[in-house]
């Protein structure tokens, strides 16, 4: 596997990503889908995949048309990201190629709707 390299994406976001990228790029897939008791029985695997998704509602239902409501619970569900660090790192550069695309200025609204109930 090739070393990552540094993303030029600024703020949290490009540090974040730099991190998953670093560690997904070396993690040994059997460490990566062990439950620990750490995780309080999840998974590394399970942990990277909830941090990929959340990326993924942003750069999937972004608009720059309007202010777009972004929805935790509209996401798209890949359980390949769980097992599979290769895949997961390959979802991490798309993210960091789509984050780009985003007006950093840009507002939205985040829907945390919860057992029906919204909040926006």
């Amino acid at each position: 596997m090739e070393p990552t390299q540094q993303i030029s994406l600024p703020g949290i976001a490009g540090i974040a990503l730099n991190d998953l990228r670093h560690y997904l790029a070396l993690i040994d897939p059997v460490v990566y889908q062990t439950p620990m008791p750490i995780l309080s029985g999840a998974t590394i695997g399970q942990h990277t995949r909830h941090i990929i998704e959340f990326y993924n509602c942003l750069v999937e239902q972004y608009s720059d048309n309007n202010v777009p409501i972004i929805s935790y619970a509209l996401r798209r569900r890949d359980y390949l990201i769980e097992t599979a660090p290769e895949f997961a790192l390959s979802c991490v550069n798309v993210i960091r190629e789509r984050l780009t695309e985003i007006n950093p200025e840009a507002q939205c609204l985040l829907d945390c709707t919860e057992h029906g109930q919204e909040n926006y």
